[in-house]
């Protein structure tokens, strides 16, 4: 993959940079679909490229990812240095880079998050305490960096807690950027799979697209079932998929069936978002 920086990539890809060379731990939070994850994995895959002391060590998290999960993992990748000390085996600088830590986690039997404290405290004491062994093993050379949505967090003591211990940094996008990112994509789509025989030409679709995603930005007051969620353009590319996988294209009922797609793919794209019943079915009348 290629990754094209922006105006609005340049600045953040240059902080992330110094962070990590004056060993900083950071959060960087965007928007959903803003590409903060591939600007981190880009930034991440540079360094250890440029710099033969980095060892990068990647957690994608979920919903069920716990601290058991995550020490495990890293004490696969490091290696013994001394009885109670974990490195990298060349004595390299660790970075752990927690992607997509923006949702809910799984609580313990005491209602609390084990993930967070687990991290929080990894940062501030640079240690794990190995519950196989019953051992403190501390990290060396070790800093940590996190992305992720914060407006998929209300108020949360044990998410304060984790955040005092993090710079964190927010990558600030409009509107028009995502548009200015999907639209080309999608034209280029439409156009390679809607055939000049369609009574609905490919441009009609890119129109039909860019006034759905505005009627829920502007006429539906949207409450999304998630709080991460974020309605963007890039929802229909659900939609350019589905035309890629059907199989009856080149038959005469193609373009028909074009159209049905277009209904069901967008619906199951937007809907799967929308919380009040009255928003789907304004939303189904849009369509």
């Amino acid at each position: 993959s290629i990754f094209v920086h922006t105006n609005e990539t340049i600045p953040y890809t240059w902080l992330c940079e110094k962070f990590i060379d004056m060993n900083i731990p950071f959060y960087f939070n965007g928007k959903s679909t803003s590409g903060k994850s591939f600007l981190m994995d880009n930034v991440l895959d540079k360094k250890a490229a440029e710099d033969l002391d980095i060892l990068k060590i990647k957690v994608v998290s979920s919903y069920y990812t716990n601290s058991n999960d995550v020490e495990n993992y890293i004490f696969s990748c490091l290696s013994t240095i001394k009885r109670d000390e974990f490195g990298d085996k060349n004595l390299k600088n660790t970075l752990l880079f927690i992607d997509d830590l923006n949702m809910k986690k799984q609580k313990d039997e005491y209602g609390s998050s084990t993930l967070f404290e687990f991290l929080r405290e990894l940062i501030e004491n640079k240690y794990i305490y190995d519950t196989k062994n019953s051992e403190v093993r501390y990290l060396k050379k070790f800093n940590m960096c996190c992305c992720g949505n914060l407006t998929a967090y209300p108020d949360q003591d044990e998410f304060n807690r984790f955040l005092t211990k993090y710079l964190i940094m927010t990558f600030v996008t409009t509107d028009d950027y995502y548009l200015n990112i999907f639209k080309p994509s999608l034209e280029f789509h439409f156009r390679q799979f809607i055939p000049n025989t369609s009574g609905i030409t490919a441009t009609q679709y890119l129109q039909a697209s860019l006034k759905l995603n505005n009627i829920l930005k502007n006429d539906i007051q949207q409450e999304p079932k998630k709080l991460h969620c974020q309605i963007n353009i890039k929802d229909m590319m659900k939609v350019v998929q589905s035309f890629h996988d059907f199989k009856f294209r080149g038959t005469s009922d193609y373009p028909e069936y074009l159209k049905k797609i277009f209904f069901y793919e967008s619906s199951i794209a937007y809907e799967s978002k929308l919380n009040k019943k009255e928003d789907i079915e304004l939303f189904k009348e849009k369509i």
